[in-house]
């Protein structure tokens, strides 16, 4: 697959079948786009307020489903991950991919140009794990666990 970079790229419909927890939310997102107020500033971080509004309740079901793909068994995990990795490996190579600092880097109210690196913080929204502010009632063995991105924790 060819990967075009646009806030509607064919990958995000891909990212959303391997986290089916993010479908109602991500229509939710095509819609603030559709409204020009879509703005992801840096990797997780909103760069305005509606983005903001949105980025809370999607981090909130983001940890929800981390936690219990963590809950079930180390190959479900894996096979989550390798799928999430292969579509990412599709993005690597590029002269233009970001060693840091992924996102518009713009607080606008109104949606940003839409660059590479806005497109990887979009992207990363469905690849990577996240367990901010979690805790556990007994230690946590992620050994054998791979990740596609990263780990928020």
């Amino acid at each position: 697959m060819v990967v075009k970079i646009s806030p509607n790229s064919k990958i995000f419909a891909e990212l959303v079948s391997l986290n089916p927890w993010s479908s109602a939310l991500w229509e939710e997102r095509a819609a603030l786009i559709g409204q020009r107020k879509w703005n992801m500033k840096y990797r997780n971080q909103a760069g305005n307020g509606a983005t903001l509004e949105w980025s809370k309740r999607f981090m909130a079901a983001r940890t929800a489903a981390t936690r219990t793909r963590l809950e079930g068994s180390t190959a479900g995990w894996n096979a989550w991950s390798k799928s999430t990795a292969d579509l990412l490996s599709l993005l690597r190579g590029r002269t233009d991919y970001p060693l840091y600092m992924i996102g518009s880097q713009s607080g606008s109210e109104e949606m940003p140009d839409y660059s590479f690196s806005f497109f990887l913080a979009d992207v990363h929204l469905l690849a990577d794990a996240e367990l901010s502010n979690e805790t556990f009632s007994e230690d946590v063995d992620i050994s054998g666990y791979s990740f596609p991105a990263s780990l928020w924790a």
